[in-house]
């Protein structure tokens, strides 16, 4: 249970991370990119989605196989401006794991603003009959403004009430606000900077650069700060479908790989 808990604590600082290899090859970037899975980590982004899509992502936090993250997607426009989403994440194994469920909306409001709204369900499970399982009710507001068609800015704020387990031991869930910018300051090149605060810690930043081959080909690097995580990757983006890989490498705990994939119907 220790090393589940600084696990959390030293290398994401929330209990489910960015969940697109695209954002975790960015240093953990995500509120502003325009990747399907930043799209459905931000809930505003899956407002501009124009066909229903659905992705895969496992994450193996430093080689260890009761640490992975496994999550799964879809988001489907529904009117002109708007559309559904939902996402499953599971963390850990049958010893120890963590559950999260939500059902997200979003609209776009003419060409500069979206919002969206996600409900989630958490789980928090445990096998050892001393601790209790436990299950929570919590929601998110998530906000992107296109002020021109090189730039996004967006913010996203989960569980905003700080709510917490109903468990004999007080289990916290904290507020997690992000906020951040992505900027393609040359033709094929995004840049991004995400600031992370998690309530129960010191804030984050985190920086990411992307640069697009051939059209469809993408190469990643980034940072963050909070802990000190350096990361990269590559993705491929089709037409209908795109497949993100991602390294991240910290000082003391070691590597974690990433994959994601998305297609679009």
């Amino acid at each position: 249970m220790a090393l589940l808990i600084s696990v959390h604590s030293a290398f994401s600082q929330y209990i489910f991370p960015t969940p697109g290899a695209a954002g975790g090859a960015m240093g953990g970037c995500g509120v502003a990119l325009d990747d399907f899975w930043s799209r459905v980590g931000s809930v505003a982004g899956i407002a501009k989605l124009e066909r229903p899509s659905v992705g895969l992502s496992f994450r193996n936090n430093f080689l260890l196989s009761e640490l992975s993250y496994k999550s799964v997607a879809f988001a489907l426009p529904v009117t002109k401006n708007g559309s559904l989403g939902t996402s499953y994440t599971h963390f850990g194994n049958a010893d120890y794991n963590e559950q999260r469920v939500n059902l997200m909306y979003a609209q776009k409001f003419g060409h500069m603003f979206a919002l969206g709204v996600e409900f989630d369900y958490l789980h928090s499970g445990v096998s050892d009959a001393y601790y209790e399982s436990a299950n929570l009710f919590t929601f998110g507001v998530g906000l992107q403004f296109y002020p021109s068609n090189t730039l996004t800015v967006g913010v996203h704020v989960f569980n905003p009430i700080s709510t917490h387990y109903k468990t004999e031991v007080k289990m916290d869930v904290p507020a997690l606000f992000r906020s951040g910018v992505a900027y393609n300051f040359i033709k094929n090149a995004t840049a991004t900077v995400d600031f992370v605060k998690d309530m129960n810690y010191d804030s984050d930043l985190r920086f990411g650069l992307e640069y697009t081959f051939f059209d469809f080909v993408n190469a990643r690097i980034g940072f963050s700060t909070t802990p000190m995580i350096y990361s990269f990757g590559i993705g491929i983006d089709r037409s209908s479908w795109g497949v993100d890989i991602a390294m991240m490498m910290h000082s003391t705990l070691g590597v974690t790989p990433q994959i994601s994939a998305m297609y679009k119907f």
